[in-house]
């Protein structure tokens, strides 16, 4: 018999230890930031407005990017696949620091629909008409010496 209530005595034990209970807890989750943000909190937030991008900048990226396109169309003697190629290169090159409009009548246009200040439209323009007039200086002075 004491065998018998040997084995009765773990199985009550054993039911004990499966009947406990067990407590969960919930944390509030937190937003934390990072380190780089955390630290430029007192700085102004780098964003691409087109209102506080440097008008220097833009006016550089309008005269090279309008450089590379119209020397391309020269070059490839206005073949549309080199065209559209080179115009993609230009806008993802320049895009981010002026719009990458390229062309005047594009400026004019975002400027009657009021996308870009006046000041810059006009500058815009001189830097496209002189980036145009030097691609063509350079690549008529190539092309008169290659020949």
């Amino acid at each position: 018999m004491a065998t018998k209530k040997a084995a009765s005595t773990s199985k009550k034990s054993a039911a004990k230890k499966a009947a406990t209970t067990t407590k969960v807890t919930t944390v509030k989750a937190v937003e934390s930031r990072p380190a780089v943000e955390a630290s430029t909190t007192s700085k102004k937030s780098f964003r691409l407005n087109i209102n506080r991008r440097p008008l220097i900048a833009a006016l550089i990226a309008e005269f090279v990017g309008t450089f590379i396109f119209a020397g391309t169309v020269v070059a490839s003697q206005g073949q549309p696949i080199l065209v559209m190629f080179a115009l993609v290169g230009v806008v993802l090159g320049i895009g981010i620091l002026s719009g990458a409009y390229v062309n005047p009548a594009l400026t004019v246009a975002a400027w009657v629909t009021r996308r870009i200040s006046a000041v810059r439209a006009l500058g815009f323009i001189v830097a496209q008409v002189l980036g145009a007039m030097l691609a063509l200086v350079v690549l008529n002075a190539y092309y008169r010496r290659q020949f």
